[in-house]
Formats: C-alpha cells, structure tokens, sequence
C-alpha cells in the first residue's frame, strides 16, 4: 500500500481546528523607546502627520536625513508647511530614531515652520553619543596591515594565519576535512597576556540615533571566547590553552577539541605552530573537557598523562589524538529456543513394493520419561550507554519468547537457560512454543459399538476403522491404521494420519494440524495445515490452508483428481485432473478461511464506524470535515454552546481516526491476498481434461481442450497457463 505525503482532510485534527479558530493573533512586541517618545506615539495622530493646506500656497516639504554613520539626524525645510513639535516627533520616530532626540531643538524647528515656512541648511534634532576613546594598546605576538578596502589583516610572526580554515575544520563533522599542513596555528597557554592597554579600558559604550551600540575603532580587538579583561592588569588573557583566532574584530582562543556529531568521542587536534610551540598539560587538556562539559567518567586519563610527556619530550603525534569516548549501548540478545528432538516431518519409509509406509512419517514423536526435549536460552537485557556529555543511550533489551511446559513436562532453570524435560513417556506435542507429553489413548481395534465415541484430550492411536456413524474427537494427533467410513465425524486439533482412505459421502473431518491419507472419496475434509495423498481424490471437497499433493503412487488411480472440489492457499500439485467422463472437477487457489473471516469482520466494522460518522455530522450539521468550514462554523456559535460542540467533536475525530486505522488493516489484508495468490501455483505433471476447472481466487479458467503437462498462475486478472 502506498503512503501518501499529504493528509487527507479527514485525517486534520479537529480538536486543533477548534484551536486555531479560537486563537488569538500575537501581539506585536513594543519597541525600547523612551517612555516620553512612546507617549507622542500611543496618542491617536494617524492623520495628522500632514495639516491640510490651502492651494498653492505651500510648495516645500520637511525632509529627514539620517548621517551615513547614524550618529546625527538632521530637518530640512524650504516653504514647508507649519507642523507641531509632536508632528515633528512622529516624522523623526518613524525612521527608527528613538535616542539622542533633542527637544529643543524640535521646538526651534516648529517655531521656524510657523513664522518663515523653513531654514537654510540643516538644523540638527537627534545626536548619537560617540564611544569613549580606547586607551592605546600592544599586541606582544600580533601585528596588521591595512588592505586595500580599508580593513586590516592580523599577522603572526609576519604571517597571515588561516583563521577561517582553522574554525572550519573545529566546526566540520569529519576529522580529517582539511589537511594539516595548511592549518598552520599560534598556540596560547592558560592565563597568556593576549594584548595590554596603557590605562584602564572604559565599560562604557556609545549609542547611535538608533539606540545601538557604536563600534570601536577597527583596529581595537574586542575579546571573543576564552578571551577576558584583566581590570587590575590592564590586560587581555587567554582562559584556557588553545589556538588564536580572529573573526570579526574580535579575538578568540580555540582549544584543542574537536567533538565527533555523535557526541561519542573527543580527539586533541595537535596543529603545527608558528614561533615557538606552546604544548598542554594533562591539567590544561582536563580542564579543556571539563569547561566543554563532558563527563568525568569518559576522560582517558592515563592517555592525557602520556600525550603530555610526549608534548614535552618533543616526539612527533599524529594529527588527532582521541582523548575521551563514550559507551556504546550494548545491545540485548533475543531469546532462544532449542529443540533435542527431531520434530520434523519425513517424506516417509519405502517399502519394498515401491509403495510408502506413512506410519514412518514422523508425524508422532514418542519420548521417554526424564528424556532432554528442549531449552530456552533467555533473553539478554541492554546496556545503556554514555554520550561524552553524560546523556544516555538507550539499549534495546533482547525479546523474549514465551515457552509454556504443559501436562507431561517439567522445567528447570539453569544459568542463563530453563531446560524441559519429559515428565512421563508419552508423545510429545509442540506448537506455538506450547509443550506437552501426553500419554497415547490407544484402542486396539475398530471404533464401533464396542468402544462407542472417542473423546480424548491426548493422542489418539486407532488400530482398525472408524465405523459408520461414530465420532472421533482427540486434542492431540490422531493415527489410524484402518479406514475412515460413511457418516463419520472426526477432529483432530493436530496432525492426522490415515494409512487407508477417508470415504463416505456424509463422512466430514476437521484437522487442525496436517493431514496424510491414502485416498478420500466422497467426504468433506478441512485441513489447517498441508495435504499429503498417496493415491488420489475422487469426487471430495478437500479445503486446505496450506498445500495440496497428490502423489503419483503405483497404479491406474495414482495421482488423479477425479470430481469434487480441491482448494488450498499456498499451492496444488496433482498428476491428473479429471477423466474423459467427468468434467466436474474444480482445482481452486484461495486464501485460508480465517482471513476471509478477518476481512469480513473488518469490512462489518467499517460499516458501523461509517455509520456512526454519518449521524454524528448530521447532528452537528458539518458537510465535511473541512478545517475551514469548521472554524468558520464555531465562530458562528455562542461562547456557551462551544464547550459541547468541541466534545462532540472530539469523538468524531476519535471514530474518523479509527476508521482510517481500519481501512489501513483491511488495506494490508487485501495486499498479503493478493500477493498470495499471485505466487500460488498450481501444477498438473500428467494432463489436465477437458471442461475441467481452475480459480485463483474470483477468476476462473475452463479447459476447451484437453491439456498435458500444465502450471497455472495469475497474471494480472487473467489465469494463464504455461
């Protein structure tokens, strides 16, 4: 099934539809002006910026100019008409301007506007306040030159240090992104004078008209991260060991740390220096992890202890050294189950007559008491790890499988394992990890008058037939040696063998296992699992969950279907269909009954949850479920009758979804369907007779001619033969 991108309307929430109608729109946040100038601006003036004028007798205009670097504001006027000093204001505050506002100067302004209609030049009405003049200062390692444009590179010895390359590869996802060579770095140690100032470096800072703070000369650094103002020293210092870089105009320490994007390790980046190289302690590169914030209990200390011997002793490292790790999670290991015995089915033992003995088919596995079946080896729970920032990592803890000894067999818990163990002799019964030991009730003839109807909750082992008209129950496996005749009614809830046939045109069996036979004529047979013949069918309806095989045995009946209808879900497999007197015969592809039921059930549960939806929009008169339609719907409703319209509401929505997860079940059903009965074969090996049938599933196919060697399948809607 194929996932949409998009929703569809019906699946838009309509608990948040109600929301968003009744929410409000945010209000804008107010600007940080003076409380004064906010005041001229809360007063109701939209339409007064302008005072009208009289034709032709004012043909000027009150200009505002704002300087290039923001720090004045300036009025020009020439015949320009007379304003207030409050509509001034709202001229001069609706171009930014919020600071430095001189009101006497505003005032000047209107009286001027009023006796003259202007001025020459500028008249000056808001002034920025210019920082305070930095003391002179020295860089011990730094100097610059001017470029071309006008900004200025920083040198290293003479050098130009590749400052952006060097803040590149400390933000990159991968370690190696750049090569080494080109990272060329200045190393700082801890507490390092970075530059000096001949007197004490002012707090205060300037503001322009806009009420941002004015820069410093371009030449001043300001202190970026890892860098502080020592206020007794006058001085800038390093706080940590690390690499110089500037950006922006300002100056900054990296240290040494590159982190990996799944926070799982961290490496010391040992770049080559400029000037005299200035190496780490274990305690600087401690500390460096601390102040990144990763946990103590991931450091490798020992590996910092020796990284910094080898620093100081002058021996060459590599690149990256990793200098902290994580704890992966580890993950749990599901459950296991183990048989001793071999539990699978044989294809059988062959005679010396080439025909089969099917008592040798290993339908029934007898075991002995105190006799090793089985161990369960348990489920492992995770571990949790550890991000180098001591975040957890979840571990998925192994699965566990339910193993249920029943009657007949104990268990015993080991070290990390529970063995089973047969409590008596017996036959031992597996399904659904559900195990058991049941003695075999065996009955030594026929079923008839003499035993009356057999009801047992174990095996059941028959030595001759089941007469006409007497019943067989058994909840384990059933063997019988014999025949089952006219008019019985048999249920086996495992495995049933039947070394001679099944007859009998009211004879009706149900198996909830596999089912082994050597022929069926007549009956009505349900089979769960596979269908194993060994000679043939003739004129049965034989329903199968899994596959149908009639084997080609010795004789003029060996592997023929003849009359009757033979269905299976997985496949069918005979060497004859029909004869050139019977033209009744059906070979039929279907899926198992139990799926059929499920789809039915679902599509019934639709049906209902529809029906629910329709009367539920009815009430609250909704066309559709259209987001828009609603709100514009709730915002016709009084406050008092919302509160019960949300509620019903809420369980429209609830039905709406649960629909949508029906629909989505019945969708998947319908796909396994037909993917089922795509891959399902059916294969004649001999010939296949005219006006017999073939299904899969609702197409069927009409033999017009007789047909050798055939296989049937579905392409498309159409059942073809190859």
């Amino acid at each position: 099934m194929k996932r949409k991108d998009k929703k569809k309307k019906e699946d838009f929430s309509l608990e948040e539809s109600y929301l968003a109608a009744l929410k409000k729109k945010t209000e804008p946040e107010p600007l940080d002006i003076p409380d004064d100038i906010r005041a001229i601006l809360s007063e109701d003036g939209t339409n007064d910026m302008l005072p009208p004028q009289e034709t032709g007798q004012h043909t000027g205009r009150l200009h505002v100019t704002i300087s290039p670097d923001r720090m004045n504001v300036s009025l020009q006027a020439n015949k320009c008409p007379a304003f207030t000093s409050e509509q001034i204001l709202r001229q001069i505050i609706e171009k930014g301007v919020v600071y430095g506002i001189d009101k006497e100067a505003v005032a000047k302004a209107e009286l001027l506007l009023g006796k003259t209609g202007g001025w020459p030049g500028d008249l000056i009405v808001a002034r920025g306040t210019e920082p305070p003049e930095p003391p002179s200062i020295s860089y011990p390692f730094l100097t610059h030159v001017e470029k071309t444009n006008g900004n200025y590179k920083w040198l290293v010895k003479g050098v130009e240090l590749p400052f952006a390359e060097v803040r590149y590869f400390f933000n990159s996802d991968s370690i190696s992104s750049l090569a080494p060579e080109i990272l060329l770095v200045k190393a700082v140690s801890s507490g390092q004078t970075i530059a000096e100032f001949d007197g004490k470096l002012s707090t205060e800072t300037g503001k322009d008209v806009f009420g941002t703070e004015a820069a410093h000369h371009d030449l001043y650094l300001q202190p970026g991260e890892n860098v502080h103002y020592n206020h007794e020293k006058n001085i800038y210092q390093s706080m940590t060991y690390g690499y110089l870089c500037i950006e922006d105009n300002k100056i900054s320490i990296i240290p040494p740390l590159w982190i990996s994007p799944d926070k799982m390790s961290a490496y010391y980046i040992n770049l080559p220096q400029i000037d005299e190289p200035t190496y780490p302690s274990a305690k600087n590169l401690t500390t460096i992890l601390t102040l990144a914030g990763i946990n103590k209990n991931v450091i490798h200390r020992e590996i910092l202890e020796q990284l910094s011997r080898r620093l100081a002793s002058g021996k060459n490292l590599p690149l990256h050294v990793r200098v902290a790790s994580g704890f992966k999670p580890k993950q749990g290991a599901d459950a296991e189950f183990r048989l001793f015995i071999d539990a699978e089915m044989k294809a059988g033992q062959i005679r010396n007559d080439d025909t089969i003995d099917l008592r040798e088919r290993n339908i029934v596995q007898r075991v002995r008491k105190g006799q090793l079946l089985a161990e369960k080896i348990h489920a492992e729970q995770g571990v949790s790890g550890l991000t180098l920032f001591g975040e957890n990592i979840k571990a998925r803890h192994g699965s566990d499988i339910k193993i249920k000894a029943e009657k007949g067999v104990i268990s015993k818990d080991n070290v990390g394992k529970t063995l089973y163990y047969a409590k008596c002799d017996g036959n031992i019964s597996i399904k659904d990890y559900v195990l058991s030991v049941a003695n075999v009730f065996s009955v030594k003839g026929d079923v008839d008058y003499s035993t009356g109807n057999i009801d047992v909750n174990s095996d059941l082992e028959i030595g001759g037939s089941i007469k006409p008209g007497f019943s067989v129950r058994a909840e384990g496996n059933v063997i019988i040696h014999g025949t089952v005749e006219s008019s019985v009614s048999l249920f086996a809830n495992g495995d049933l063998l039947v070394e001679n046939g099944i007859i009998g045109e009211s004879t009706k069996a149900i198996v909830l296992g596999n089912l082994q036979a050597d022929f069926i004529q007549d009956a009505e047979i349900m089979v769960k699992g596979d269908v194993k013949i060994k000679s043939y069918l003739f004129n049965c309806r034989l329903c199968s969950g899994g596959s149908v095989e009639v084997l080609k045995s010795p004789g003029s009946k060996g592997g023929k279907v003849i009359g009757g209808t033979v269905c299976a879900a997985k496949g069918i497999q005979v060497s004859t269909v029909g004869s050139s007197s019977n033209q009744n015969t059906v070979i039929s592809i279907q899926v198992a009954l139990e799926i059929k039921n499920k789809v039915s059930l679902l599509e019934e549960q639709l049906a209902e949850c529809s029906e629910q939806i329709v009367k539920i929009m009815r009430t609250l008169n909704l066309p559709d479920t259209d987001p828009e339609k609603i709100r514009e719907l709730l915002s016709q409703l009084p406050q008092n009758k919302r509160e019960a319209f949300v509620k019903i509401l809420s369980n429209l929505n609830a039905l709406i979804k649960h629909q949508n997860v029906l629909k989505e079940q019945k969708n998947g059903i319908k796909e396994k369907i037909d993917l089922f009965l795509k891959k399902a074969r059916i294969r004649i090996l001999n010939q296949f007779y005219m006006g017999n049938k073939v299904e899969i599933g609702d197409k069927k196919f009409m033999a017009r001619t007789d047909m050798g060697t055939s296989v049937f399948r579905l392409d498309g809607d159409v059942i073809v033969c190859e």
